[in-house]
Order: structure tokens, then sequence, then C-alpha cells
């Protein structure tokens, strides 16, 4: 580790000073006095024993892992269960602990919380996304199950981070990333502020080491003056709110190193142009007080516009509640103050865990089941999201912390949209099908587009018709998780039941040409011998080119079926099974976006060009440029209709040739030319005979338009006879 990049004070990149099991029970004793500190006792001995002779990277025992996720649960003023599942949280995976022994010796409750943790820290990011995937389907199933697990795995994911120091530098970038990625929203979701903040600067410590750096010695050159600022505002509003009988603890901080590189990204701000690196928080007994503390900030301070926000009568999504206010306070600084009661405070430090409900055997209330609504929606997304970089986005874009506005139904219902929200947002927020049929939207009483960007207050009413359908460019405007899903959820049960009608329609068109009875195929052992349960299936396999065919046909009737040879290879590699989109070209073939295809090398189409698609056998569709020479002969009955997805934004790769007379530097002005208007350049050959120079480039462009503006301004060139795209087999003497 790079000493020059060491972290403020108190800030633990090494772990810190080892937590001891005398420190754990004192807590707990204090935030749990009526509780049995046996337990936690006997859990020690175990995890001790299970532990016994193992070290960390560090050099100290692996003991001291457990036991600081232990005391941060116990900071978390978590319960006894989860304590104690915090100390045995590695026994199963690392020892010959067993999940029965766990069970027998602490009861089911603790043993439940373990086999959680066990079954969700096999997670691999570095390995294939199916796998990230699928074990991200398992943490949100576990948290959803008991959210314990995934406090105990964010205490987990803490100390590791705490102790990061000790791992190599490639492992170390690993872990960070992903802790940026899921862990610090997740505890952001959850409300756990003070395990976001810290997860966020100690990511940024790693991935970003030089702008950590800066930063935090920026904040160092001023820390004296600041604090200074910070002790008179305090002793000022302190007074101030006494004279109106206010009882109230001020509390004035720095906002945290990745907080200000965030609002320096975002605004592409310098750190010398940030002027609100304090902020202030007002912590009062009661609602009333807050507003009544807001009104003594607003009289003796200059408010700024549009900076005050209410989250106490509109609370956040993870139930987060405060008064935001922003001033040009003393010495014509501006200030952030925060005004919330102790309870609101206590929530937005430790989130769900500040008001657990796990006792006497209790479930989690349905006040706090609310709190993690998106997760859930996640969760009940899976099955439709079968693509894992579908699936992991929706996690993703649940997770992100987004700024909110509130708007209204008709009846005065208030609905809380992520900024950015259009009327489509808003009419998944009320139902599924409501967001299916909208056809349009009244904002304010007046007629709006469906891209309109909603504000806060605004009144909507969704216009909806039985026979309307989402469209795909729905998805470029819409901003909320919930609404992106259930429009690709409509579109995935679309392309299906269409595939299954492709797929039946080939399928019966082959069995007419080799004379089978449809009989011989409403046989389940068939089925079964071809590997499916029901028709639908093999029809949809078939349909997207993962099942050939003539492998069918050879199966119901191989007695008449003899397939013929294979014809000579005229087509590029076909891509895995199971590709993303662009696997496809962006190509649509009979609206359908999931079709095995591959592109035709005879003619090798891009995106733009008129393009016909013609069924293999048993290899999906080829595309063809609608001009291609190889069509003519072909069955007509196997050409679909086919067309480029408009989103599309893939790279296609064309040879393209060049004649022109023999003219010194031609080559280079022809290179010039090409290389600032193409996405690459993979071949540049040149043969020069004294009479005419000819060029051959291999270029990769995104569509038909990129080339045509290339080939015309070549052909601008007085020196140029001919400028064409050519294809592989005419490469010869190159």
């Amino acid at each position: 580790m790079n000493e020059k990049y060491l972290p403020l004070d108190n800030f633990p990149v090494y772990g810190g000073k080892p937590v001891r099991i005398e420190d754990i029970l004192d807590s707990l004793q204090i935030n749990h006095p009526k509780s049995d500190i046996t337990l936690v006792q006997r859990a020690y001995i175990y995890a001790a024993s299970a532990h016994q002779g193992m070290m960390r990277r560090s050099g100290e025992p692996y003991l001291n892992h457990p036991l600081a996720v232990a005391g941060i649960l116990c900071d978390m003023k978590m319960d006894m269960p989860t304590v104690v599942a915090g100390l045995l949280h590695d026994t199963i995976e690392d020892t010959e602990a067993t999940l029965e022994d766990v069970a027998k010796r602490f009861g089911r409750d603790v043993a439940n919380i373990v086999d959680g943790i066990t079954k969700i820290s096999q997670m691999n990011f570095s390995s294939a996304k199916e796998r990230k995937a699928s074990n991200m389907r398992k943490m949100i199933l576990a948290m959803l199950t008991d959210l314990r697990v995934i406090l105990v795995k964010l205490a987990d994911r803490l100390n590791n981070m705490r102790t990061l120091g000790y791992m190599p530098e490639d492992k170390q970038l690993l872990i960070a990333a992903e802790t940026l990625e899921i862990y610090a929203p997740l505890a952001s979701r959850l409300g756990i502020h003070k395990i976001q903040t810290e997860l966020e600067d100690l990511c940024l410590y790693y991935l970003e080491p030089n702008t950590y750096s800066t930063i935090r010695l920026n904040l160092s050159v001023g820390q004296l003056n600041r604090q200074a600022y910070v002790e008179e505002v305090i002793e000022y509003l302190a007074r101030r709110v006494k004279e109106f009988h206010i009882q109230a603890q001020i509390e004035g901080r720095s906002k945290h190193i990745y907080s200000i590189w965030r609002k320096m990204c975002d605004q592409n701000l310098t750190f010398e142009q940030i002027y609100d690196l304090t902020a202030f928080r007002i912590i009062v007994d009661n609602i009333q007080d807050c507003y009544g503390a807001l009104g003594v900030i607003h009289s003796i301070f200059k408010a700024i516009p549009g900076r005050f926000k209410d989250y106490i009568n509109l609370p956040k999504a993870n139930g987060y509640q405060s008064l935001h206010t922003a001033v040009i306070g003393l010495r014509n600084t501006r200030m952030e103050i925060q005004i919330r009661t102790h309870n609101m405070h206590n929530y937005a430090e430790n989130g769900v865990a500040a008001h657990w409900r796990y006792k006497d055997g209790k479930a989690i209330s349905t006040e706090e089941t609310q709190r993690i609504t998106a997760l859930r929606s996640v969760l009940s997304w899976q099955e439709t999201l079968i693509n894992p970089d579908a699936f992991l986005n929706s996690v993703r874009e649940s997770l992100a912390e987004r700024e909110s506005i509130y708007v209204f139904t008709p009846a005065g219902n208030v609905k809380e949209l992520p900024a950015g929200a259009c009327p489509i947002d808003f009419a998944y927020s009320i139902h599924t099908m409501v967001g299916h049929n909208c056809i349009g939207a009244k904002v304010n009483g007046a007629i709006a587009p469906l891209h309109h960007k909603l504000a806060n207050g605004d009144t909507v009413k969704v216009l909806t018709n039985r026979s309307g359908a989402p469209s795909r460019d729905w998805l470029s405007y819409t901003v909320s998780p919930r609404a992106k899903a259930k429009i690709r959820q409509w579109f995935a049960y679309e392309e299906r039941t269409k595939a299954i009608a492709f797929g039946h329609d080939l399928l019966e068109k082959e069995m007419r040409r080799a004379k089978i009875t449809k009989a011989r195929l409403d046989n389940p052992e068939v089925l079964k011998k071809l590997g499916f349960s029901n028709l639908d299936e093999l029809n949809a396999a078939i349909a997207f080119g993962k099942f050939p065919v003539g492998r069918i046909l050879q199966i119901l009737a191989p007695e008449k079926y003899k397939p013929a040879s294979p014809p000579p290879q005229k087509f590029a590699s076909i891509p895995p099974a199971g590709r993303t989109a662009e696997a496809n070209h962006g190509i649509l073939v009979s609206n359908l976006s999931d079709v095995f295809m591959r592109l035709a090398k005879c003619c090798s189409p891009i995106a733009g060009e008129p393009i016909i698609g013609y069924i293999t056998q048993g290899h999906g569709v080829s595309i063809h440029s609608a001009a291609c020479l190889s069509l003519a002969g072909l069955d007509p009955d196997r050409f679909v209709n086919v067309s480029w997805n408009n989103q599309t934004e893939n790279n296609f790769e064309i040879y393209f040739q060049v004649r022109g007379s023999c003219h010194p530097g031609l080559f280079m002005e022809i290179m010039d030319l090409i290389n600032p208007r193409v996405e690459n350049i993979l071949e540049a050959h040149l043969n020069d005979d004294n009479q005419e120079t000819r060029m051959l480039f291999r270029l990769v462009v995104r569509n038909q338009a990129q080339f045509e503006t290339i080939r015309m301004l070549i052909k601008k060139n007085p020196a140029i006879k001919q400028a064409e795209r050519f294809f592989p087999a005419e490469k010869i003497g190159y």
C-alpha cells in the first residue's frame, strides 16, 4: 500500500484496533439489557475452536474477523441472534462445523441467518455473467426471507474493506469495484448511512487513489479554519433556536470524500468551486420542533431557492425522514442544514436496523417490509429477465439512489417517482395494465406527450385503451426500474409467443416435406426424448435456433428422413446460444429479436441497407443483402421478412476497394480521409504498378450511411476512378 494515499485520521484501511469479546458483551448489555449474553459467550468459544489455527493475510488470527463483524452489528444495535450469527458467519463455509450442529447449539433462528450468509458468500463477480446473476438472485432471496442476513453480509463486507490493504492489488480493485456497484448502494437502499458512506470512501481510496489523495489534502489545508467556523455556527444556531424555546442538539460535519468527488463529477466542478463542504444538523424532540427550527433558520438566514426538501411529509423510498434546506449563513457562506427528530436521526444512521422487530420471535413489520419494495420488485421480475445482463441492470437500477419527485393522482394520492420520470413511469406505478394500455396523459389538466418530464407537484391523469400496447421507444425515456422491467417483460412475452408460432410453422413445413404426420409428435415419450416437456418449448427452441429441425425429423422418422450432405460453408461462424441482442446485429426477424441468425459472408450486409432472411436447415436464419446474387435459385418458401432495429449500435466489418491513377501521396490522402470517419481500420494494402494505384481496406463501420459518406468523399478526389465495396471471395492478389 502506498503510504502517500493513507486516508484521514481514524479511517482504518488496515483494520484498526481489534475488537474484543468484552467489547461486544458490554455493548449488548447496554443495548439489550435483558438479553442472555451467555449465548454470545458460547458462540465466541465455538468460533474460536472452529477457526483455531486459521490466519488472515495480515498475519492476525482469523477469529479477529468474526469478532469485528459482531462489533459492527453491535454498533448497529442489532439483536442477540444477529450478533451471534456475526460471530459464526464463516464457520459453515470455512471450517468443519455443520448447519445442524449450529442449529442444535444456538437455535434455528441463528442457523437460518448463518445458512443464508453461506449461500450468498460464494458470489464471484469475475465469473460468468450467468453465475453472477444467479448469485445475485440468491442474495435478494436470502435478504427478503430474513433481512438480518444482508445486515450481517454488509458488516462482513465493511470489515473486509477495512482490511483490504493486505490483499494483492488486483484483488483490491476487484473487491472495491464490486462493493461500489452492489454493497454501498444496498446499504443506501436499506437506509444505513454509516455503512454506506464508509464503504464509498474506502472504494474511492482503492479505485481512484490520486483523486482520493487530492481531495483529502485539500480538505486538510483548511481544516483548522473550517473547525473554527463549525464551532461558531453551532454556538450561534444553539443560541437562536433556544430563544424560541426549542431544545436542540446541533452538529457540524465535513462531507465525506466520496460525496465531494461525486459532486465534482456530476456538476463538472473543481474542488475550489465547492462551497458547501460542511453540513449542519439540528436534532430536536418532535416533528413540531422540526418545522419550528426551520422557521428560525429561514428567519435569520437567506434561503437559497430550490434547495428546500421536506422528507418528513414525503419520506424517501428507504424510509429516510428529515428537512433539508440551504442558506447563505455566517461569513456569507453557503450552508446545508438538516433538521430531524432523534428517532429520525437514529433511522438515518442505521436504517432498517434502527427499528428492528425480530423480538420474541415476531417477524419484521409490514412497514419495514415496504422499505425494500423495490428489491421485492426485482425478485418478481427475475423469471422474465432471463438474460443475465438485463437482470443485473435491473438490480443496479433499483439500488441506484436517485433524487425523487412527488406527483399526484387526480384523486389526490401521492406517487413518488425518480427525478426525470415521465407519464409512462407514473402509469406503471399505478398498475402494470395501466402502463401497458397507456396511450396518452394529461399533466395539470393539459394533454402532454408520453416523454414529458414530470415535476414536483404535477397532477397526472393516464389515458388508456384496451388495445394499447408498449412501444420499444418507451425504454428510451422511462427512468423507473419498475416501468423498464415491465416493458421488457411485455416484449419478452410477446417475442416468445411469436417465436412459438414461428417455430411451429417452420417445423410443420419441414414435416410436410419429409411426409411425416403430426401424430408422431403428439407422443409425450417423443417430446421427452427430444428433451422438452411440451410443444411450445420445442417450437420456441426451433425459432431461436437452439434445436435443429433436421435432428427432430431424424428422431421422428429415422427410416424416412435422410439428411442431405451439408452444403459448403458460406457463412460466418455461428455465435453461441444465449447471446445478447448485439450478437443478432440489431436485426428483427418477423418482429422477433432473439432468433438465431448470422450475417451471410457472401454479401456482408451492414445496418441500413435492405436485407432479407433465409431459413437454413438447422442453422437459424442467414441475413443477406437484398441485392445479393447468392439468393438466386434458393427456395422462395424459406425467405422471411427481416429489418434492422433502429436502435442498433453494432459495428460491421467491410472490405473497401479504391482504384485511381498513380499520384504521389494518394494513399496517405485516402487514409487521412478515412481514419477519422470510421470506428477502426483493420487492414490497409497498397498495390502500385506505375499505371494504376489499387488500395484495399478492411474497415469497421456503424452503418451503411457512414460508409456511403466516406465513399462519396473519396470519389470527389479527381485521381480516384472507383471506390466500391467488395467481398472476401474477391480478395485475390492481396
